[in-house]
């Protein structure tokens, strides 16, 4: 899968496995600023792991993810908070929270909402999400991978 962060394409390799990409004898995903290449490693099932892998492996993603926008906005070459991976987790894991609040406050200049009725469902026009708030972030990914 291929994405293009600040302007620049990536390729997204989920599922990795170690004897492809030695990194991730170390950690459970990496990023190759050079190659622009985001790797999260295959997770298996055993008595010592969590039980929702792929809520770990898309934690995993954003994360690097992230990596990959504040290294393409030049701020990982000028400043020690940039390399933060505390603040690069925070921003992983608050990202679908703060997105579901710029929907529904209609503070985003790219999507428009059109309308959010009673029981919390959202119009977005130029796009087709029609769901509940609190899960709305799966659709808009859909949306913005479309437009891309």
């Amino acid at each position: 899968m291929k994405v293009r962060i600040l302007g620049t394409d990536y390729e997204i390799i989920k599922d990795a496995e170690e004897k492809d990409y030695s990194q991730l004898k170390k950690c459970d995903g990496f990023t190759d600023f050079s190659i622009k290449k985001i790797v999260v490693a295959e997770f298996e099932k055993d008595e010592s792991s969590i039980d929702n892998l792929e809520w770990y492996k898309k934690k995993v993603l954003r994360h690097e993810i992230v990596h990959a926008f504040i290294h393409e906005s030049g701020l990982a070459e000028n400043c020690d908070w940039a390399r933060n991976e505390e603040l690069t987790d925070w921003i992983a894991i608050q990202f679908e929270k703060i997105l579901n609040v710029f929907l529904q406050t209609n503070a985003l200049d790219s999507v428009k909402v059109s309308k959010i009725n009673h029981n919390n469902k959202l119009n977005i026009e130029h796009g087709h999400i029609i769901g509940d708030i609190s899960n709305i972030s799966k659709q808009m990914y859909t949306i913005i991978t479309k437009r891309g």
